[in-house]
């Protein structure tokens, strides 16, 4: 009996049993349902977001001293 490269698995959000695309593989997380990807979208940035607070915070705090042309320098100290 050979197996198949892709088996089944349940998809992470809605549970059904679905079978990966064959290029994907172990990629493939969900069943490929719009309203599945669109959790799982969801999920992976609020994680992003969690792991990475202080990105937009530096971002935007550099895109405020560009604009009033303060130098950043001057508030660090």
């Amino acid at each position: 009996m050979t197996r198949s490269p892709t088996r089944k698995r349940p998809c992470r959000i809605c549970k059904r049993w679905f079978m990966p695309h064959t290029r994907l593989k172990e990629r493939q997380k969900t069943c490929g349902d719009p309203p599945c990807q669109r959790e799982w979208h969801r999920r992976k940035c609020e994680q992003w977001n969690h792991n990475n607070v202080d990105y937009f915070k530096d971002n935007y705090l550099d895109k405020k001293f560009e604009v009033t042309g303060t130098p950043r320098s001057r508030l660090k100290t």
